[in-house]
Order: structure tokens, then sequence, then C-alpha cells
């Protein structure tokens, strides 16, 4: 069995460092200052750990921007994904001009219709922007009126209406 075998003597030999092949298990001796070598690895395995090292790393890296990239790019979506309008609606506080008063018209959306004050008017549609859902309700003249309603959370909803005027609800829990 060979084996490698170097000179580590740097500051008096001049053959420091050179590589030598040995037969058998036995240091020989430096041809340049006379001591014994010291032992190498196989060149095959000399650097392996760095390396293994620095692939590590570099597959660390990129599964992190990977998973950066997929949550920046996904963010918008999944903030706003859970916070649906369908439902019941109490209201919490009417606010007129400054004035805070504990009453308000409860709602209730359905996918084709909303009711307010007991009286169930149809929905021509839902648009979501970000937090923000607009309620698109036909007449039956062909007139279209929008009312925007803001979600402070998935349980919270603000109307913010005319002449000052705003509308706090919470979600009825167990209505649908």
């Amino acid at each position: 069995m060979s084996q490698r075998f170097a000179c580590l003597n740097y500051g008096s030999c001049p053959s420091a460092g050179v590589s030598h092949l040995a037969v058998g298990g036995v240091a020989p001796t430096c041809t340049g200052c006379g001591g014994l070598m010291s032992a190498q690895g196989p060149a095959s395995r000399r650097g392996q750990g760095a390396k293994t090292a620095k692939l590590l790393a570099f597959v660390l890296l990129g599964l992190f921007a990977v998973v950066m990239a997929w949550k920046a790019a996904s963010w918008g979506y999944h903030r706003a994904a859970g916070y649906e309008l369908l439902g019941k609606w109490r209201a919490e506080q009417t606010s007129v001009m400054g004035f805070n008063f504990p009453i308000g018209a409860n709602l209730e959306f359905a996918a084709d219709s909303a009711v307010v004050l007991d009286t169930r008017v149809p929905v021509a549609e839902y648009e979501r922007e970000g937090n923000l859902v607009h309620v698109i309700v036909a007449s039956g003249s062909g007139v279209q009126a929008n009312f925007t309603f803001r979600f402070d959370d998935a349980d919270h909803i603000v109307y913010d209406g005319p002449l000052g005027v705003t509308l706090r609800y919470r979600r009825v829990k167990g209505a649908k």
C-alpha cells in the first residue's frame, strides 16, 4: 500500500511541501533536511470538506432566496385571502361628523344579494382590491350603486360614507 508524505520543515528545507510517494506505512526521511516526513491524505479527499461546506452554503442560500421571493410575491394575496365579506355583520358604532353612536343597520351578504334594514337587494358583483371590497348593487332601473367596505381584520369592517358618516361592523360568529 502506498501513501504520500511531505516534509513540513519550511524554515530550512529546500524540498519542504513537496509530496513524495512511499510504499508501506513507514514514514521516509526527507532528502533535503534528513527529518521525518508527515503523512498526507489522498489527493482526491484533500479540500473535500471545504467544497462540501461551500456547496451546502450555496444550497441553503438558494433555498432562502426562493422562499423569500415566494413570500414577497404572495404576501398581498395571502394577507387579504382569508377576509370574506359573505355572512352576517352587526353594527358596533356609527360616527356622524365626529359624534359616535352605538347603533347602526345590521348587514347580511350572500353570493347574489344583501340584506339591509330587513330589505333584500340584489348584488351585481363583489370586487376585491387589497383589503377593500366594493359591493355593486343593481337596481331595477339599471342604475348601479357602489358601496366600499374596508377590512380592519377578518372580523371587522368599516364603511366610510358621504358627509363624514362612518359605520363599523363586526362579524356575527357562526352565521354565514
